[in-house]
């Protein structure tokens, strides 16, 4: 990945691990940028963590996010857990190098508008 590939967030130094974490303004909140493996996915996802009584879940509920960041998110809000996520999903086949620029494309354009629409809104709660 570039080393800055937005004005809107910025990476960090890349791992080995199947994620990534970027910061939005505000602690137990972030967005995460997954790989799943096995289910041939990518992700981008609001994360909220300490969620344990979704007020903050349910707060989001009432912004249209999904005009924002053009695409249907799943909405998961994990009762009985301390988290809650927000995810956008594309399957893919990650290990044909001829589409990663593609999926790289993708990754960026909705991590910018994920940054874009949430933050702020993040920062409110």
């Amino acid at each position: 990945m570039v080393a800055n590939p937005s004005d809107k967030f910025r990476t960090q130094s890349p791992s080995y691990s199947h994620w990534m974490n970027i910061a939005i303004g505000r602690s137990k909140f972030q967005i995460s940028l997954l790989l799943n493996a096995k289910e041939r996915k990518i992700t981008v996802q609001l994360y909220l963590g300490g969620d344990m009584d979704k007020k903050s879940f349910d707060r989001l509920l009432s912004y249209k996010a999904e005009a924002a960041i053009g695409h249907a998110l799943d909405w998961r809000r994990l009762d009985g857990k301390k988290t809650s996520t927000i995810d956008l999903y594309k399957q893919c086949d990650y290990t044909d190098k001829s589409v990663q620029p593609e999926l790289f494309d993708w990754l960026k354009t909705y991590t910018d508008r994920f940054v874009a629409f949430f933050r702020p809104i993040i920062k409110k709660l």
